[in-house]
């Protein structure tokens, strides 16, 4: 058996060319079923999608650096499935703090009929948009986006050519560090 160490860059090709033939073969006959799969956790079909097309851009990435000793198949339900979870973790997650915003902006205009609540309300206003100002510029035009124009997080990072986790993990600091803003106005 020849040293890898000895062999051509042509033979490492070779090697690479089956190795991507192979992935694909097995993607082409698996990827129905995990997009199922992975439908029945998420409940979305654009989000099954994309969840899917991750685990599999992944796999491919780390084809060097991971061991998978029950093969691949398995190894790819498996990270679809874990992907699906974290998914609806974070929706989850997003959904409770979109309720919160709204139950804190309800609280707010709802309750502004006075001279001194309308002065409370405007106040919060202007706290508000300096601490929006002073977000980030990624974390803020991610902010922006979802809470002013409504984007989904999947729409977000097409748009700005993203990661969906890259959304996530940007619009988390921002509000993390508005209800930091906000909580110090307070006081």
């Amino acid at each position: 058996m020849p040293n890898p160490e000895q062999s051509s860059p042509r033979a490492w090709r070779q090697d690479d060319q089956r190795l991507a033939d192979a992935f694909d073969d097995v993607v082409r006959e698996l990827h129905p079923r995990l997009a199922s799969a992975v439908f029945l956790i998420v409940r979305d079909v654009m989000a099954a999608e994309d969840i899917v097309q991750d685990a599999l851009l992944a796999t491919w990435r780390q084809r060097h650096a991971i061991d998978i000793p029950e093969g691949l198949p398995p190894y790819l339900f498996q990270a679809c499935r874990n992907r699906a979870l974290n998914h609806v973790r974070n929706s989850r997650r997003r959904q409770r703090t979109i309720t919160d915003d709204v139950e804190i902006t309800e609280h707010v205009a709802g309750g502004a009929s006075t001279a001194d609540q309308d002065l409370v309300a405007s106040d919060l206003r202007r706290v508000l948009h300096r601490a929006i100002a002073n977000l980030a510029p990624g974390a803020r035009e991610i902010f922006l986006l979802s809470r002013q124009r409504g984007l989904t997080y999947n729409e977000i990072a097409t748009l700005l050519d993203v990661s969906v986790k890259t959304v996530e993990t940007q619009m988390s600091r921002a509000l993390r560090s508005l209800r930091e803003q906000l909580r110090d106005s307070r006081t």
